[in-house]
C-alpha cells in the first residue's frame, strides 16, 4: 500500500509543537504509523454532545492525546483536525477552534 499523504491543520500544529517531548515523539510516530494505516483509528462517537465534532472524523489516542483527523479514501490523504488531551473535561474540547 503507497503511504498517503497527510496535511496538519493549524490549530494541530500548534497544539503538536506544544506537546511534552515526551509526547512529541509518541505522537510523530503514530502520524507516520497512519500513513501506511489509515483506518486504524477509531470511528469518533463521543457521549457527550459538546464533544462532537459536526463532520464524521476518526481517533487514535497516543496515551493522553486524541488525534483527531479525517480519511479521504479517494484521494489518499490524512487530514490531522486536532490534538486534544483528553485529560481535559470532554464538554470544553474543541471550544472556540472549530471552522
Amino acid at each position: 500500500m503507497t503511504p498517503w499523504d497527510v496535511r496538519v491543520s493549524p490549530v494541530a500544529r500548534q497544539s503538536l509543537l506544544a506537546l511534552p517531548d515526551t509526547a512529541f515523539g509518541r505522537v510523530s510516530d503514530t502520524i507516520e504509523l497512519l500513513r501506511s494505516s489509515p483506518l486504524l483509528g477509531r470511528e469518533c462517537r463521543p457521549s457527550y454532545e459538546a464533544a462532537r465534532l459536526p463532520f464524521p472524523c476518526r481517533v487514535i489516542y497516543v496515551g493522553y492525546y486524541g488525534l483527531y483527523y479525517t480519511a479521504d479514501k479517494e484521494a489518499q490523504e490524512l487530514y490531522l483536525r486536532f490534538i486534544e488531551d483528553q485529560r481535559m473535561g470532554p464538554k470544553r474540547r474543541f471550544t472556540g477552534r472549530l471552522r
